[in-house]
């Protein structure tokens, strides 16, 4: 016999209720133990038990119950139907008969008989309140009162919360509230009260189901973790295997995702949720015959069933297929006008696309209908800040940003939007139906809500939707902030492969190609070969290409993550060199045209074992000759003190990064002499390594304090060359080419600068000042403007440089205006006098010619 469990009026999975507490000893442990072959996936076995017992006694609830609940398992519709029939002329007050009937009336499409229950239930709780006052009936007849349509919240409040303070010891409370939360997307809440109910009952497969849902966007290891015990207790649970379809499906496992829902078919053939998942792989595989069939299938019980066409349409916008998706939910929509869940997916999809009348309409209708539903407030609130934000527009492309970003730098976004989507999309022969947006949003927990639909994300520094583009802006990143011209270039590029495509493309490739423009547009962005990745190669780490998606969707930790970015745009160097960049345009193009990836590189690059094993040999090699003098082994043990390091240094002198270490050593025990020959070796060894080992920063530092300003600038040059993101090493520059007047150099590193950080006001300045020195008086008015707008020290000096730039460029009326602001800030500023009396002159002489 199976374990028993905690005696409990429901089984949480469905929502169902059992009576134990009602019956006789001996047939509460005859039920127990019938309700754990249900609960263990023995369902056939359950069904034969419960069958017997229910014929004995026809009016006994809680064998009816299980009777039901195990032909619904198998799939027996028709059965269980008339089962239903019979018992409700037996159990005339029965409220969970009425409940779970609901279910059976859906699965074989009698929409009206099915809303007929819910309301019998609502009769039956006024009309015989003092039998209903349990917690169980209670949390019945909240859940018939949320499907009528009642506000969540009053009857969170009203039923399920007081059910679960009068009976802390009964489960069915914690799982109405955990599956409540769920579907409002309050997963804290959810995983909280799942994990109570796994208090009460650890070996309830239902509730291991239900927390792993409630982990899936903020704890995958504890989703995961809950998913696999879910499967453990029961192998056969319907909702885990669909779940570990729709994993499977969003990390491109579609073989894995199949043999999945073969496993639910084999045991409910007519499961509509397992044919509707069957139909999102037709669909994504380009099979339109077999996707027809598919829904049909799955629609054959229940013609009317609005979540067949919402679950399609939520997986190919999980795909990013946001047009496809919407039409879908506009199809669920003509099923069923009110089904809340296909409306408020349009919103998010219409958002996603641009169209953001009916977007934001929809979303805000969502919230009237629905003020718990979590996403839907987020958004709305999100609405309202936005209505704040500047909007710049260009040809192609609008930009929304915070305002006071926008004056600042909003012009270089414009400037590098039109570069990028010019270029990028001549080189792919991309025509553009649609302007492409970017939002680029000044608070973190803003550019999460816009993104994801909730606060997180956190590692992310934009998103790509296909014509919408998010992004954190500079101010949001902290101290360290990436080069926000990288990103934006990045982001772009998918934006025009992906309308390549047709969003038809494999999150790889979509990566790979971007990371991969980013070294050709800068070598100091995008990724390049470590002494990290150096190491995961050699010792077989790389994932084959074939296998590629499966980096990005299950990474081994952060570095797998950024090393799934790096490898897929080798690949995608790799095929460039081999095969030609009109190859890679002609595989978008395929890919666009609904051919496989597979098919595609097959027939243009070989087969997929072939292009495993020639980019493997190709990638080893590629690391074989990183640094081919230095060495990499480990350091072990580590020396204890500066002489045990110098020591170590001269038995390796060609350890790169053990050099580095050895200097670091050196310099905090006050030896900076006896540091610099080992840091100009460890970067002479790997001239590419910065970030994390880099000998740069030390070097520099040193060369600074020794006041040897020629090699100094060299190595700054070279630091700077091959990093985009650091901000001390420009300012030093910066500041060293400024006093040798090198103004081109100098203006180059400042707008560097300010590709990672625009805000910052040096940088404008040291561009103004290059630009009068260069004789290019529009970048001097155009920096002076950035600087005005960051409330300089001495906004004087800016209006006069902007006074000389626009006299320059022939606008005398707004060189005086600017003259006179400066003498507003600074009444004896002498400069400016002397400029408005040369601008008073002009304007004479012109007058008496």
């Amino acid at each position: 016999m199976p374990g028993r469990r905690r005696v409990s009026s429901q089984s949480s999975g469905a929502g169902l209720l059992l009576l134990l507490l009602l019956a006789p000893p001996v047939a509460a442990d005859e039920l127990a133990d019938a309700g754990g072959l249900l609960d263990t996936g023995r369902y056939r076995e359950c069904l034969q038990q419960a069958t017997a017992n229910a014929a004995a006694d026809p009016t006994d609830e809680a064998w009816s119950l299980l009777r039901l609940r195990a032909l619904l398992a198998v799939g027996e519709v028709e059965a269980a139907r008339a089962h239903v029939e019979a018992a409700l002329a037996k159990l005339p007050r029965s409220i969970r008969l009425r409940l779970l009937a609901r279910e059976v009336f859906l699965r074989d499409g009698a929409a009206e008989r099915a809303d007929q229950m819910l309301r019998e239930v609502a009769l039956l709780g006024r009309r015989y309140f003092r039998t209903f006052r349990d917690a169980a009936s209670r949390v019945v007849i909240g859940r018939a009162r949320l499907l009528l349509g009642e506000d969540a919240k009053a009857v969170m409040d009203g039923y399920f919360v007081p059910a679960k303070h009068g009976a802390p010891e009964l489960v069915d409370p914690r799982i109405a509230i955990a599956e409540l939360a769920l579907a409002k997307h309050d997963y804290a809440l959810a995983a909280e009260e799942a994990r109570a109910a796994l208090a009460l009952e650890p070996e309830a497969a239902d509730h291991q189901l239900l927390l792993a849902r409630a982990l899936g966007s903020s704890d995958p290891e504890g989703a995961a973790h809950a998913l696999g015990r879910a499967l453990a207790l029961n192998p056969f649970q319907h909702d885990a295997l669909l779940l570990e379809a729709d994993q499977g499906i969003g990390r491109e496992s579609y073989v894995a995702a199949r043999a999945h829902l073969d496993r639910v078919l084999a045991i409910d053939p007519g499961r509509w949720e397992a044919w509707a998942y069957l139909a999102v792989l037709a669909h994504l595989a380009g099979d339109e015959a077999r996707e027809r069939e598919c829904r049909a299938t799955a629609l054959d019980r229940w013609p009317e069933n609005p979540g067949v066409d919402h679950l399609i349409g939520r997986e190919l916008s999980e795909k990013y297929r946001f047009s496809e998706g919407a039409a879908r939910q506009r199809r669920a929509l003509e099923l069923d006008p009110e089904f809340g869940p296909a409306r408020f997916q349009l919103a998010q999809d219409l958002l996603h696309l641009g169209e953001e009348r009916e977007g934001w309409r929809l979303a805000d209708e969502a919230l009237r209908a629905d003020e718990y539903n979590v996403v839907a407030y987020n958004l709305m609130v999100l609405h309202d800040v936005l209505a704040d934000y500047a909007t710049l527009a260009g040809e192609g492309y609008v930009i929304r940003m915070e305002a006071h970003e926008a004056e600042v730098y909003g012009a270089r976004v414009q400037e590098l939007m039109a570069e990028a989507l010019g270029e990028l999309c001549a080189r792919y022969e991309l025509e553009r139906e649609r302007p492409t947006m970017l939002e680029l949003f000044e608070e973190q927990k803003d550019f999460a809500i816009r993104t994801f639909g909730l606060p997180g994300g956190e590692g992310f520094l934009g998103v790509c939707f296909g014509d919408l583009v998010t992004m954190k802006s500079p101010a949001s990143q902290g101290e360290r902030p990436s080069c926000w011209e990288a990103v934006l270039w990045h982001e772009l590029c998918h934006v025009v492969t992906l309308n390549k495509t047709r969003n038809r493309m494999p999150r790889w490739l979509s990566e790979g190609i971007s990371v991969w423009e980013e070294r050709r547009r800068d070598p100091a962005w995008g990724q390049t070969m470590n002494p990290e990745y150096r190491a995961k190669i050699l010792a077989g780490g790389a994932t084959p290409v074939s296998a590629l998606s499966s980096a990005f969707l299950s990474p081994d930790g952060q570095l797998g993550l950024q090393f799934a970015y790096y490898e897929s745009s080798m690949v995608v160097e790799y095929l460039v060199a081999t095969h030609g960049f009109e190859t890679l345009v002609a595989i978008l193009d395929d890919l666009g045209a609904g051919v496989s990836l597979d098919a595609s590189l097959t027939e243009r690059c070989g087969t997929p074992a072939e292009l495993d094993a020639a980019f493997a040999a190709w990638f080893r090699a590629l690391a074989e000759s990183f640094a081919p003098d230095a060495t990499w082994e480990p350091i072990e043990p580590e020396p204890a003190d500066p002489d045990a390091w110098l020591a170590w240094a001269v038995a390796h002198p060609n350890h790169a990064l053990g050099l580095q270490r050895c200097a670091t050593a050196l310099v905090a025990a006050d030896r900076a002499g006896e540091a610099r020959p080992l840091l100009e070796r460890a970067v002479e060894l790997c001239p590419t390594l910065v970030g994390a080992g880099s000998a740069y920063p030390l070097l520099a530092r040193i060369l600074e304090e020794s006041g040897d300003v020629e090699r100094e600038l060299e190595v700054l040059r070279a630091w700077t060359r091959r990093d985009a993101d650091t901000l001390p090493a420009r300012r030093r520059l910066m500041e060293l080419l400024e006093a040798r007047s090198e103004w081109d150099e100098l203006a180059t590193v400042a707008a560097a600068m300010l590709a990672v950080q625009p805000t910052i006001p040096a940088g404008y300045r040291t561009l103004a000042r290059a630009a009068e020195a260069l004789g290019h008086p529009e970048g001097t008015l155009r920096s002076g403007r950035a600087l005005l707008a960051l409330d300089p020290v001495d906004p004087a000096e800016v209006h006069l440089m902007i006074a000389r730039a626009s006299a320059e460029l022939g606008d005398e009326a707004g060189a005086k205006r600017a003259v006179l602001r400066a003498l507003e800030a600074a009444p004896r500023y002498r400069p400016a006098h002397r400029l408005l009396l040369e601008l008073v002159g002009a304007q004479g002489e012109a007058g008496d010619r």
